[in-house]
């Protein structure tokens, strides 16, 4: 058999265990083979079968191997959730601030439909994205200050989970304020006549939903991979 087989289905095995993180995988199978190839051509006799076990052994099974960069993942899998949803809700905030600019600037009539609308939407939204915002700064300080410990224990994968769940919750905070922001766009849209001006309010619109949708989306992708990446623990 050549000798290159095993190190491959090493490698493979390696990353198959990691797979809920794809870039940790693809980087770590590099290494692993890099380093097994390497270990092997440093042996006296590197064409014997006897070596290249001994080469590998000193690896051990791949899934005890792979596990000892499952809360190193993990914490990444969290941090890269906060950093998501703490964009999102910048870049929703700067897309309703821009509409209300707008409206200002190319003197928006307001109808008494528009006011009420406003007056009942209005704290719904601020509400929403207040709560988005805080939950959003509140993971990422405690993401940031995170530190891997030494080894994987079920305290720190819990601590995990729960940020990834917090992010949720700004992912569905941020939805909430969407679609209040839909509800009173609509309203005002409906009631005046459509040209060139409604445009912004559009775009802005559109560039909302696709924040808090995209934002959600990611969120239950991350959730996932949590999920898969704690089977892993012993």
């Amino acid at each position: 058999m050549p000798l290159r087989e095993p190190i491959a289905d090493f490698g493979s095995a390696v990353a198959r265990e990691l797979s809920f993180d794809p870039r940790l995988a693809r980087r770590l199978r590099a290494e692993v083979e890099d380093h097994l190839h390497e270990a092997l051509a440093d042996r006296t006799d590197p064409h014997s079968e006897n070596r290249l076990a001994e080469v590998m052994c000193a690896f051990g099974d791949p899934q005890a191997f792979a596990r000892q960069f499952l809360a190193t993942a993990l914490l990444s899998l969290a941090r890269r959730a906060a950093a998501v949803t703490a964009l999102a809700v910048v870049g929703m905030f700067g897309a309703m601030e821009a509409r209300a600019a707008w409206y200002g600037w190319v003197n928006w009539p307001v109808s008494d439909h528009v006011r009420a609308a406003n007056a009942i939407g209005h704290p719904v939204d601020r509400f929403a994205f207040v709560l988005a915002a805080a939950f959003a700064l509140s993971v990422l300080a405690y993401v940031i200050t995170r530190r891997t410990p030494a080894r994987f224990h079920p305290t720190f994968g819990w601590e995990i989970g729960f940020c990834v769940k917090l992010n949720a919750a700004v992912a569905l905070a941020l939805i909430g304020a969407m679609v209040t922001e839909l509800v009173l766009t609509g309203v005002r849209l409906f009631e005046a006549e459509l040209d060139a001006r409604a445009l912004v309010p559009l775009v802005s619109l559109t560039l909302e939903a696709a924040v808090a949708g995209g934002s959600m989306s990611y969120i239950l992708i991350m959730m996932t991979r949590c999920s898969r990446a704690l089977r892993l623990a012993p």
